[in-house]
């Protein structure tokens, strides 16, 4: 077992939001703007991290509250209970659970993972649904997304599904949008989903509820230094990536509902905005 070193994201935040400034000083100020950045790196970081472990693995850690991270510019493998996962790991150990991981292309500050005493196994097809869900919500069609908790087993057999997507049209239609992304919090959307399923008695699968709580979790630290942070804009990119290298069935199923709509007429606003998201991720 490795002793872990890395900044707590409760320090930093507490740097960020809360330790006295001493006015006119370039040294504290600059401090509380360094932990500032370097919080938010970690969450943008944490978020992306999750959603490879949720997409490319199956396997996420689902508990990544704050004494669950560290943010350190170093890294290693991790071992058992004391454990980190990184995107730039090619190999990440759990026991004796070998799990192979996607490189990512990301600055060289590393987020650790600690902790792995709650885990979330996905099955494919959850995860390829949890995928569409997430390209559904930031592209307003609230049809698929429907379609997509059905995929989850959210659903509930017998559902009048065209009143169900109308109460979800009700629930999320007026949702603002800023550059193609939604300009709304996570925890928001996520509770108007769950206010309309729970009056359809839709229910909630554990590894739905984990995975949610977690992607909640760390929206949740980021609000607390920057109110305006977007879970939507920091996930997005990397669902793009992974739409765009993908090249299986599925993916390329929730790619073509993207880029035409349902007169089958190509939607060029849409793919540029791919691929203008898309490069935004390497150019970060």
């Amino acid at each position: 077992m490795e002793w872990i070193v890395g900044e707590n994201p409760n320090d930093l935040l507490f740097i960020a939001t809360k330790e006295p400034i001493d006015h006119g000083s370039r040294h504290s100020e600059k401090r509380q703007s360094d932990a500032k950045m370097r919080l938010l790196d970690l969450v943008n970081k944490g978020v992306e991290a999750s959603l490879v472990q949720l997409l490319e693995t199956g396997l996420l850690h689902a508990d990544p509250h704050p004494g669950n991270l560290r943010y350190t510019s170093s890294g290693h493998i991790g071992y058992t209970h004391l454990l980190f996962f990184s995107p730039f790991s090619s190999l990440i150990v759990i026991g004796d659970l070998d799990i192979h991981m996607v490189k990512a292309h990301l600055s060289p500050i590393w987020t650790r993972f600690l902790d792995f005493g709650l885990l979330c196994r996905m099955e494919r097809r959850h995860q390829l649904a949890m995928l569409a869900a997430i390209v559904h919500i930031v592209n307003a069609d609230w049809a698929s997304l429907v379609h997509a908790l059905t995929e989850m087993d959210v659903g509930r057999p017998g559902t009048n599904i065209r009143r169900f997507t109308m109460d979800l049209e009700d629930a999320l239609g007026e949702v603002e949008y800023t550059d193609g992304i939604p300009d709304v919090k996570f925890s928001l959307v996520l509770g108007k989903i769950w206010s309309v399923a729970l009056k359809y008695h839709f229910r909630m699968p554990p590894y739905y509820t984990l995975v949610l709580r977690s992607l909640a979790s760390l929206e949740g630290l980021a609000i607390a230094a920057d109110p305006n942070f977007k879970t939507f804009e920091a996930a997005y990119p990397y669902v793009v990536q992974k739409l765009l290298t993908d090249n299986s069935a599925a993916t390329r199923g929730i790619l073509h509902l993207v880029v035409f709509n349902r007169q089958k007429e190509f939607q060029w606003r849409k793919l540029a905005l791919l691929f203008r998201l898309g490069a935004m991720r390497y150019a970060d």
